[in-house]
């Protein structure tokens, strides 16, 4: 069931990753942040101007000049984070998930965007408040999600057609009567 709900919400971000994809658990610190990329969707790519660097994408959330390139409920959703982080102890930091080939990066957000730069604007301690996990794999440079190019578009194009008879939705009703009959 919990595949199935998963699968619903983020069943396209998932069924991207390399089969095979190991999780780790990861200790990241603040001086590991220089290895880390912000996922590239939406309100990302236009504050990343190309550079998608977790570091820079932060120093230009708090920089005035880029403030046009992002809608007030995305600033308004980090600020919020940024306050909760900021409190002596917040019952839950939350966790970031990465990707990458291998243990030495680089990585990409898979989700957690708003989480890390949050906690990298509330304070330093607040980064090593999160838990990362990391998904690793060789072939991590084929997915779409870790590096985007006309390549990944097209395998991801070529999945979605593949998918698009599947129903996430449909599969969790099935699973939530079967599990009433038991």
């Amino acid at each position: 069931m919990r595949r199935a709900l998963l699968l619903v919400r983020h069943g396209a971000l998932w069924r991207e990753l390399p089969e095979g994809t190991e999780w780790f658990e990861a200790e990241i610190r603040s001086e590991d942040l220089h290895r880390i990329r912000v996922f590239p969707r939406a309100q990302w790519r236009k504050l990343a101007v190309g550079d998608f660097s977790i570091t820079k994408v932060a120093q230009r959330i708090v920089d005035g000049s880029f403030r046009d390139r992002t809608p007030e409920a995305f600033r308004a959703k980090i600020e919020d984070l940024r306050e909760h982080l900021q409190e002596e102890n917040p019952l839950v930091a939350g966790a970031v998930l990465l990707i990458g080939l291998n243990h030495s990066g680089p990585f990409t957000i898979l989700d957690g965007n708003h989480r890390l730069v949050a906690a990298m604007l509330a304070n330093p301690d607040a980064v090593e408040r999160l838990r990362f996990f990391c998904g690793l794999s060789p072939k991590m440079a084929q997915c779409r999600w870790y590096q985007t190019s006309v390549t990944t578009l097209l395998r991801y194009a070529r999945n979605v057609t593949g998918h698009f008879m599947q129903d996430p939705e449909q599969e969790l009703v099935r699973l939530l009567q079967r599990a009433e009959g038991l």
